[in-house]
């Protein structure tokens, strides 16, 4: 397991929300502000795979949706709005037109978490290094956390039981620093 800061908040949230970098892993869980939340059930990737790709558009639409409520709420702190025109709904071209505004920064927290998908997983497992009883490892997870300070992120790997066998640990450590780097993605080990 190691901990990851990210040297440009704007930099992994582009890569988050508008490349597809991390689009063929497949979704744990989402929680952003504690608000928006979506946690699937144990097993349920395995039943119906949902990939980080088919969420993304419900994150982005969260965003917008805050975006354009923290300049609401900018204006009419400002004294631009009326006290009859506080609760302003955002219209759907309003929303579309932010779409390139968008940053994991407008969030006040935030949890993504990210497993490899089976294929990745299956490729992994027959890596030289792999010293390991291929039965054991559950899940390669990778999870962001978002603060006001700042986005990190943490690998770590879910075991069907204990084991003392860490080779896969380096593995994986390994494989996303390399993403990381390929993706130009600029970031810090804690």
């Amino acid at each position: 397991m190691i901990a990851i800061a990210f040297d440009n908040t704007e930099t992994i949230s582009r890569q988050l929300l508008k490349k597809s970098t991390f689009d063929s892993f497949l979704l744990g869980s989402v929680t952003l502000n504690g608000i928006f939340q979506l946690v699937l059930e144990p097993g349920q990737t395995e039943k119906v795979p949902v990939t980080y790709k088919d969420v993304k558009p419900l994150i982005c639409h969260y965003l917008q949706q805050q975006r354009i409520l923290c300049e609401t709420n900018a204006a009419e702190s400002d004294g631009a709005q009326t006290a009859g025109s506080r609760s302003i709904q955002p219209a759907d071209s309003q929303i579309e037109e932010k779409k390139e505004d968008l940053s994991l920064s407008l969030l006040t927290k935030g949890q993504i978490v990210l497993h490899a998908s089976s294929s990745y997983l299956g490729s992994v497992l027959g890596h030289k290094d792999f010293t390991g009883d291929p039965e054991q490892i559950q899940n390669l997870v990778l999870t962001f956390r978002i603060t006001p300070e700042g986005i990190t992120a943490l690998t770590g790997i879910s075991y069907r039981s204990f084991t003392t066998d860490k080779s896969m640990d380096r593995i994986w450590d390994s494989s996303i620093l390399k993403a990381f780097d390929h993706s130009n993605i600029p970031y810090t080990l804690l």
